[in-house]
């Protein structure tokens, strides 16, 4: 049965928009930028790549401390009169950088520009490649200057084409903190807060001040204005830069954190709508902690078992024992509460898993490159962990059709069990299997679909609740809805990108799907037509969507109101939203809770996940019932213990009534914290915490032990602090940075890499 009917999403009026969105706020969104209902196009002549026209839609002078680092982006458009030309792939250039890395990872990625006649797309590019190369031309206005490329070619032997589009790109690095003093500008704010006459019933250590700061959504500080008594009524006035995302961020000691949108209509006479704290402040304490060999890269739950499943991948390493390691992977079920019901061995590090709703069925594959070049497909009893059905190549086998459909890195389950759907990177294909029946189904894209390359790498897949329609994310930077019975594409819908690990979620209800993108697009979906309700650039993954619908966030705990994109405030972390529409818990060492301003109401006791580079946490959950928190490390690396913490179970507690004071909080631990940037060359920046006044020693030794610095011999007050290692006369390489105190000594590695 073949394609015979699929709606493409058409950027007929995309250039407009795009040029409004590159010039207007970064956080409204972008309405819908395609047509919908087009047939199905016949196999028409294929057009050049020099028929498509380039047009760069992003500004060409970023200010980092306000605008974070957004994405360069293109517009293409097909002008011809015939499809896109096969394998028209995008890649970064720049005559500024060399050996190109992660920082300036391009998208499409792991996919093609594919264009019927008159439609459009965008290419777009990290910018966080600036930011992780040291900067040392900046001039006297804290300015500096890149050459910034896309290279756009058709990877075709016989006709190879290419074509390439650059700018000359300002950025604009003040140092921090930025101050009142730096934003000086022509546009006038004032107002004036009302007291808060709580305060002055709070205990005597609390803080009992107003203040008063600005910010943007990607602002690096807040930038204070004023400050003054709680008690009293505290006006404020200031002249600041012309901007139309500037936020109003006011603190009192019995409210939650207030963020109000400044607009040329509330600019001079600003009005905040307060909320109240209320009795108590949700709060988690630490059950208890899993050691584990290697850490996790994602996991899935069963609400009706009350039981979850974490995956053993990505990236875990421990020096000459990798390998080992990776070996040793094993997948683990346990309750919600922490007991370990099986453990399954993977035989190497598992990229894509999933469980069913009611716990019945376990499936993962693996994508063992590099390592052993067995691919491998494993369907698991969820009850005792128990092999169901095992599909596997060799390397002979890797190019068989079995070997194309099991190079994956996605599998996902049908609720019921009935089927998986398997998503491949190389050839963009996704299968459907039996799974009681242990049967492969079918391929999909095949003979029929109008392009030679399928979807692109596919990172992340839903089915709909019925099994009667698959969801794709893709590195063709679309989201794909493709009805299983006849394996027709209903629709398809510009993401960004493909899907991160949690950056595919339905709302509550199943109407929409939001998509979270490794493009660091946010999108707004109608499950049902495909229509694009919003797109905004959080700068990050993930979309979690609140469990009241109402409210979506990103790593890094941005959040956005579901029905218009408008942007609310931000936590921190690997994010959640509890109920009630107040707090958000952030993820990392601890779980912290956050008003949705951002404000620290209190911490938890840290688990021991987070405590080296590259172990941060990539996946964790929060139940229904909003009792439990289960966090999992990302990587062991290797200055990490082995065994060490790969999951905590953090319990919610009876609440708290006081806030953390953020301006004087103290550290709780000595923590040598992980370098950055890390790689450097041939600066970096060490920072360590310290909880009371203390003598403290910072060397740095070469890998064999010899010393090579001293960066610090002295008394140290409470508190965090921050050094800057300097490594110009040193070789590339591994080195060791020690802190020591009377009391307790801590180690990091550091790569110098020149």
């Amino acid at each position: 049965m073949g394609l015979s009917r699929y709606t493409v999403k058409h950027f007929s009026r995309l250039f407009i928009i795009s040029f409004i969105f590159a010039v207007t706020l970064q956080f409204t969104g972008i309405p819908n930028l395609f047509a919908q209902g087009s047939a199905q196009p016949a196999r028409t002549t294929i057009t050049s790549l020099f028929d498509h026209n380039f047009t760069w839609i992003s500004p060409d002078t970023i200010n980092t401390a306000l605008d974070g680092y957004p994405k360069f982006k293109v517009l293409v458009k097909n002008n011809g009169t015939g499809r896109s030309p096969d394998r028209l792939g995008v890649s970064f250039i720049s005559n500024d950088y060399e050996g190109i890395i992660g920082g300036f990872a391009n998208f499409p990625n792991g996919g093609y520009i594919k264009l019927e006649p008159g439609d459009s797309t965008i290419a777009s590019i990290w910018s966080q490649g600036v930011r992780e190369r040291a900067v040392f031309d900046k001039d006297a206005n804290s300015a500096f200057s890149r050459d910034i490329g896309f290279k756009f070619r058709v990877d075709d032997f016989n006709n190879p084409q290419e074509q390439i589009i650059r700018r000359t790109i300002t950025f604009i690095d003040w140092d921090r903190p930025v101050t009142l003093s730096k934003i000086v500008g022509s546009m006038r704010i004032q107002g004036t807060i009302p007291p808060d006459l709580n305060a002055s019933s709070l205990p005597g250590n609390t803080p009992k001040e107003t203040k008063v700061y600005i910010r943007t959504p990607h602002s690096q500080d807040l930038i204070e204005i004023s400050r003054g008594p709680a008690d009293l009524p505290l006006s404020f006035q200031a002249e600041i830069l012309p901007r139309e995302d500037w936020y109003l961020v006011v603190d009192q000691p019995t409210y939650l954190r207030n963020l109000t949108h400044i607009t040329s209509e509330n600019a001079t006479n600003i009005q905040i709508e307060r909320k109240e704290v209320g009795e108590v402040i949700p709060r988690y304490e630490l059950k208890t902690v899993v050691n584990t060999p290697t850490g996790f890269w994602r996991g899935t739950v069963s609400e009706s078992e009350e039981t979850f499943v974490v995956f053993p991948g990505q990236e875990n390493w421990k020096m000459e024992n990798t390998e080992a390691l990776k070996q040793g992977s094993a997948l683990y079920k346990m309750t919600f509460d922490g007991t370990p019901i099986w453990t399954h061995e993977a035989g190497w590090e598992v990229w894509g898993g999933d469980m069913t709703t009611d716990g019945a069925w376990v499936a993962y594959v693996v994508n063992p490159s590099p390592g052993p070049k067995e691919h491998k497909m494993v369907i698991l009893n969820g009850e005792n962990g128990e092999v169901h059905w095992e599909l596997k190549t060799t390397q002979e086998e890797s190019f068989t059709p079995t070997g194309r459909i099991l190079e994956s890195l996605a599998i996902e389950l049908s609720d019921d069990g009935a089927y998986a759907a398997i998503g491949t990177t190389a050839s963009g294909l996704v299968t459907l299997l039996d799974v009681q029946n242990k049967a492969v189904l079918w391929s999909f894209p095949d003979e029929s679909y109008p392009f030679t390359t399928g979807f692109g790498q596919i990172r992340e897949m839903r089915f709909s609740e019925d099994a009667q329609y698959l969801y794709i994310g893709a590195g063709d930077s679309y989201l794909t809805k493709l009805r299983l019975s006849d394996r027709t594409i209903v629709w398809r819908t510009y993401i960004g990108a493909w899907p991160f690990v949690n950056g595919m979620n339905f709302s509550p209800d199943n109407r929409y799907i939001y998509t979270g993108t490794k493009a660091f697009e946010l999108t707004k979906i109608d499950a049902e037509t495909g229509e694009l309700m919003w797109q905004i650039e959080p700068q990050t993954f993930d979309a979690e969507v609140s469990r009241d619908g109402n409210y979506v966030s990103a790593f890094g705990g941005s959040l956005y109101e579901t029905s218009s994109g408008r942007f609310m405030g931000s936590g921190g972390d690997r994010t959640h939203i509890l109920n009630g529409g107040k707090f958000t818990i952030g993820i990392n060492r601890e779980v912290t809770t956050y008003d949705f301003g951002g404000k620290v109401w209190n911490r938890s006791e840290p688990s021991g996940i987070g405590d080296c580079g590259g172990c941060q946490v990539q996946w964790s959950y929060l139940t229904l019932d909003e009792q439990y928190v289960i966090v999992t490390a990302r990587d062991m690396t290797g200055e990490y213990p082995i065994p060490g913490p790969g999951v905590a179970i953090y319990e919610r507690a009876e609440g708290s009534y006081l806030s953390v004071n953020e301006d004087e909080e103290f550290p709780r631990n000595v923590e040598l914290r992980q370098n950055y940037p890390n790689p450097f060359n041939p600066t970096t920046r060490i920072e360590f915490t310290l909880p009371a006044a203390t003598d403290v020693r910072l060397d740095v030794f070469s890998i064999l032990g010899q010393s090579v610095a001293v960066l610090m011999d002295e008394a140290k007050t409470a508190g965090i602090h921050s050094v800057e290692f300097d490594a110009s006369n040193l070789a590339s390489g591994v080195y060791l940075v020690r802190l020591s105190t009377p009391e307790v000594t801590k180690v990091r590695m550091i790569n110098l890499l020149k």
